[in-house]
């Protein structure tokens, strides 16, 4: 519980600030990403210890605004995310123009080759493995063209990092992947529930909210459209579904009309954390994962969680979901989910998965960063 006494509220800002210098989060991440919203979240972190800290965003495409972010004035800006890597490296330049070289600079989802120009850099990278663009997403030219970026990135990296003072990962298997693949060292900070927004709500006031049917029984996946979030094995648990069910997909849209699916693409910062007290059951199909943000945000939201079993589902989750193995298939996903209408079983579930969510405390990771940035930007 935070000094104000309010359970769910915003950390302590009463404390005295650790230092007012500068320091800019960079990212190339639409706020709504993955890592757009780490970096949104980790500016609502360490802002009250570090209230020099500004989010300085690059995105080319048009979205919601970061918070309390650091306006480069002719961003270029595309219509279309095919034509990103022809503006990425026109943005870039406007920020060496802007920034001096001694910015303290924190790189997230940005080129990592900005480490060469700025004097004092940390950088976070949450997921190294090849994402090779595979066949079966012929139909799904979006999901090829993002697979062909990551492998581009992937192949970068290792070069383009040297200079950081210090190399942030979510996860021990990102950890583990950077040693053995590319022989680079980093520091495992896990990221944190965001209990101001993710805690349990009444279901029906935020189904009404969202305007969500009720009372259905609504599962929830969130991602986007590259290749390991399993697309096609999750329209085939939606397609399987039985009547009363339906799949609330935020993100990357299903091509699976209603009421198996309801799309619900973007949601804002406000209404976001709603969808998860909203639903029933939340669904994990990724075969691969650098972290997997919403998994933690279900955790602190009370949402009992299927999820495949991978080297990072085990290491976040623990024995606080159900873990399906990568073999298995559709139907097993749907009898799961079956199992979870036992009040029994889905409380045992619950109970597990509220001493596991204290491991994502964000008093922790403040205390953490706060400790990597004192020591790598000298303050």
């Amino acid at each position: 519980m935070n000094k104000s006494g309010d359970e769910h509220g915003p950390p302590d800002s009463s404390a005295e600030p650790i230092s007012r210098e500068p320091i800019f989060v960079i990212t190339d991440q639409v706020a709504h990403t993955g890592i757009g919203v780490y970096a949104s979240s980790l500016y609502h972190l360490l802002s009250s210890a570090f209230p020099g800290m500004r989010v300085v965003s690059l995105n080319p495409l048009v979205g919601e605004a970061f918070p309390d972010s650091f306006a480069l004035s002719a961003l270029r800006k595309v219509s279309s995310r095919w034509l990103i890597p022809l503006v990425r490296e026109a943005n870039e330049q406007l920020l060496r123009s802007t920034l001096p070289r001694d910015a303290r600079a924190h790189l997230c989802g940005v080129s990592y080759r900005l480490s060469s120009y700025f004097d004092s850099s940390v950088s976070t990278i949450h997921d190294f493995y090849p994402r090779v663009p595979s066949i079966g997403n012929l139909a799904r030219p979006k999901v090829i063209g993002r697979d062909l970026a990551s492998l581009l990135i992937y192949i970068r990296i290792p070069r383009e990092v040297q200079r950081c003072k210090s190399i942030i990962v979510p996860t021990r298997e990102v950890q583990s992947s950077l040693m053995s693949r590319a022989s680079i060292r980093s520091q495992v900070i896990h990221h944190w529930i965001e209990t101001s927004r993710f805690h349990p709500r009444i279901k029906n006031d935020s189904r009404i909210r969202l305007g969500l049917p009720d009372p259905r029984t609504l599962l929830l996946s969130v991602g986007g459209g590259t290749s390991n979030k399993n697309l096609g094995l999750l329209e085939q648990i939606a397609r399987l579904l039985p009547q009363g069910f339906t799949l609330v997909k935020v993100g990357e849209p299903l091509a699976v009309p209603p009421p198996r699916v309801l799309n619900l693409h973007r949601l804002n910062r406000e209404l976001y954390p709603l969808v998860f007290n909203a639903c029933d059951v939340y669904v994990h199909t990724s075969s691969v994962e650098g972290f997997g943000r919403p998994l933690i945000e279900a955790l602190g939201s009370r949402l009992p969680i299927l999820a495949r079993r991978t080297l990072v589902t085990e290491e976040l989750l623990g024995d606080s979901a159900i873990l399906l193995e990568p073999t298995a298939t559709a139907r097993d996903w749907v009898g799961s989910v079956r199992t979870l209408e036992n009040p029994g079983t889905r409380r045992e579930i619950l109970d597990r998965a509220e001493i596991q969510a204290r491991l994502f405390s964000e008093e922790r990771a403040r205390d953490l960063y706060t400790e990597l940035y004192i020591d790598a930007f000298g303050l």
